[in-house]
């Protein structure tokens, strides 16, 4: 399975260097470099993109990293694990995290 899409679930079902893109591009649309996405931000970020990307894997996939956002602390992973694994298969190398 790794490095394919499609085969596991919905989270290897498409590709996450466009959603990383996607994301990165709508950011820096929204924030202008703020080390910090605030939640006017997020919710800025995520109406530009359901407004701009045609209903489907990406825009969902985009919408979960915002909606459902991976989490680290201290002591572990909270959520995301199976997210970050697809796009470690898919070759990402960076992502967003929610760092509590």
């Amino acid at each position: 399975m790794r490095g394919t899409t499609g085969e596991c679930c919905w989270y290897h079902g498409g590709d996450w260097h466009q959603v990383t893109q996607l994301l990165s591009a709508e950011i820096r649309r929204v924030n202008v470099g703020r080390p910090v996405l605030e939640e006017d931000d997020r919710r800025e970020v995520m109406r530009g993109i359901e407004e701009r990307t045609p209903a489907g894997w990406l825009r969902s996939a985009a919408l979960s990293v915002l909606m459902d956002p991976m989490r680290a602390s201290r002591t572990g992973w909270v959520n995301g694990q199976h997210r970050a694994q697809a796009m470690i298969d898919a070759g990402v190398r960076q992502a967003l995290f929610e760092v509590s």
